[in-house]
């Protein structure tokens, strides 16, 4: 069925074939590009991110620059020697149950020394440094 062999041995497919296989083509680029699965949203496509880190949670709020897509996940990574959290945001079109606003909380087990954001780990929050305590007066007449 739309498969001839012409001259010399060659297989010869059918208009029929060849359109159904562009179409096929076609429509799974489209899913692999337009999100059908999920993306990593890139650091540049996040306006506004803010994270906030108190009482054993780190909040991150902001907004999807690509106003197609939406928000569909988080992965999270934690390395409790380093006292580093890794997290990245994942992406899907928009619909009813994904929007381009960000707002996740992440529960951490210990103290964080610091975040970043994707495969790239970059830095996107720091804990700040220890003031150093001022040296002690050794004279008892405040000299």
């Amino acid at each position: 069925m739309g498969v001839a062999v012409a001259a010399g041995g060659r297989l010869k497919t059918g208009r029929r074939m060849k359109n159904r296989w562009a179409a096929f083509a076609a429509g799974m680029a489209c899913l692999l590009s337009c999100g059908a699965c999920e993306q990593e949203v890139a650091r540049e496509d996040i306006w506004d991110l803010r994270v906030t880190v108190g009482g054993g949670e780190v909040r991150i709020n902001g907004l999807l620059g690509n106003s197609a897509m939406g928000v569909s996940g988080v992965r999270t990574r934690f390395d409790e020697q380093s006292g580093e959290l890794n997290f990245l945001l994942l992406q899907q079109i928009a619909g009813r149950s994904y929007s381009g606003r960000i707002s996740e909380k992440i529960t951490v087990p210990y103290p964080l020394v610091k975040i970043t954001y994707g495969k790239a780990a970059q830095t996107v929050w720091q804990r700040p440094p220890e003031k150093a305590a001022p040296p002690a007066n050794t004279l008892s007449d405040g000299r």
